[in-house]
């Protein structure tokens, strides 16, 4: 199954029901940890007939087992960390084909934002820069290093960040992505960016850092103090490799045609996935063909005609049966 060359040849589609089911039977059989995940539901190949019948394998399962379809070289191969801000046990993703990382990067913000060439990146990664296995550090240098614009930095304080951005005189836009707690930091030095063209996207979250606001005040925050019309997010994890950006206008996220929404009753785990209405996300990413493309994550969320819109996280914190597969080998 050559995703990359669907990928690269924009054919690779989440949207497309039986190619989903493929997806879903190969990585069955070449997954060990989520077939066990699907046997303890009884769910075989055979009887799945629509993705909304596939089992979505919690996200927290990441933390405990190696999550791998196939076959994983280290030599080839690199694995990303989450932070730990809200659990001792980092998840991890072993990323058997970082090229295909970066293919699903560049073709889903160029068909977004446009050409990387056109931008100078400026990211705000603390906490991120640290660890050195963080798949959003990866994401920024490869639009940095795919960009051409040797400009283009990643720092570790907002004040760094304004004051070198302010020193640029190229006549190119700028696109200033940070972890939510550093961009309100950026905005709150009062600095004036007006002369320059500047995207500002926050993503990440405020991981313990500060209190927790809505998305509205968030943006209305950052609007004012940052003095801009426009806010974007970025919605990613480390256990997949894609993105769903906004548009800067409204905060609804957009994936890319190879990742696809669902939600479903946060009360019933194993209610049927819906494709519009509000609760917990389902995800599928065909990206994600050497680990698991059908990831049901702790994020509460609305679907709508416009796209995803987060509305905060489940109250709990793993989903009924996931203890099933802690520390149990694989089959």
């Amino acid at each position: 199954m050559d995703i990359k060359k669907l990928l690269l040849s924009d054919q690779l589609n989440a949207h497309d029901s039986d190619f989903v089911c493929k997806v879903f039977e190969y990585q069955f059989f070449h997954n060990p940890i989520f077939r066990q995940w699907c046997n303890l539901q009884s769910c075989k190949p055979e009887n799945i007939k629509h993705p909304k019948q596939i089992p979505f394998l919690p996200v927290e399962i990441f933390k405990h087992q190696e999550v791998i379809t196939g076959i994983y070289k280290p030599d080839q191969g690199c694995i990303f960390k989450s932070s730990t801000t809200t659990s001792g046990i980092p998840s991890r993703h072993f990323v058997a084909d970082p090229e295909l990382y970066e293919i699903s990067i560049l073709k889903n913000f160029t068909n977004w934002f446009g050409p990387p060439s056109d931008y100078v990146f400026i990211g705000l990664l603390p906490g991120y820069l640290e660890r050195g296995d963080a798949s959003l550090v990866y994401m920024m240098e490869c639009l940095i290093r795919n960009s051409g614009n040797p400009q283009g930095r990643l720092f570790h304080s907002a004040k760094e960040a304004a004051e070198y951005l302010l020193k640029l005189q190229d006549d190119k836009k700028y696109l200033v992505l940070g972890v939510t707690y550093s961009m309100l930091d950026l905005a709150s030095l009062g600095y004036d960016f007006d002369a320059k063209e500047i995207l500002f996207v926050e993503t990440g979250g405020m991981k313990g850092k500060r209190k927790e606001l809505s998305r509205s005040e968030l943006h209305e925050t950052l609007r004012r103090g940052l003095k801009t019309e426009f806010i974007y997010s970025e919605y990613g994890m480390t256990e997949l490799l894609s993105q769903a950006w906004t548009n800067g206008r409204d905060d609804y996220f957009c994936p890319p045609p190879w990742m696809k929404f669902y939600v479903r009753d946060v009360a019933d785990p194993f209610a049927e996935p819906m494709e519009e209405g509000r609760g917990q996300l389902l995800i599928v990413d065909i990206t994600n063909i050497h680990s698991c493309c059908f990831l049901a994550t702790q994020d509460l969320a609305e679907l709508g005609p416009k796209g995803m819109r987060l509305l905060g996280r489940t109250d709990f914190s793993e989903i009924r049966g996931c203890n099933l597969m802690y520390g149990t080998t694989s089959e």
